[in-house]
């Protein structure tokens, strides 16, 4: 009886290490794929979307922001080489479909944060750098970042 017990616990635990994410799905889905252009997509280590994902046509170089759970976000588009700003946005927008004074972040086209941040709820704003890194307080007047 014993026997029987270890031979079904190591049989789930095959089954669950063998179960793969639905990124790991899709990368094998476009590696295995004969098509010309395709979007092969990086995974996170615990299976997840990379937030930056980029690839290549015969000259161009496109990338876009997706989440975790693999959906796009911004682009694809040339000029994206960051994702915390759109990233950062998805969320705190999500967010603020349930708590009307949820700060959300402004973001330039390349994925950096927009210099001069502003909390509109709070009435306040505040300059960044590209990776939304505080660089001045907030104020209620005017600023210039």
């Amino acid at each position: 009886m014993n026997y029987l017990h270890l031979l079904l616990f190591v049989s789930s635990c095959m089954t669950v290490a063998l179960a793969k994410t639905k990124c790991e799905e899709h990368r094998e889905r476009e590696l295995a794929s004969t098509m010309r252009l395709k979007f092969v997509p990086e995974c996170t280590e615990e299976g997840g979307y990379e937030t930056l994902q980029c690839f290549s046509s015969d000259e161009d170089k496109f990338c876009m922001c997706m989440s975790p759970e693999g959906k796009q976000i911004i682009g694809p588009a040339r000029d994206i080489r960051n994702c915390e700003c759109p990233v950062h946005y998805y969320k705190q927008f999500a967010e603020s479909k349930k708590n009307s004074g949820v700060y959300i972040p402004s973001c330039n086209e390349d994925g950096t944060y927009v210099k001069k941040q502003c909390h509109k709820a709070a009435g306040v704003c505040w300059c960044t750098d590209e990776k939304g890194n505080k660089t001045s307080e907030a104020s209620r007047g005017s600023i210039i970042c």
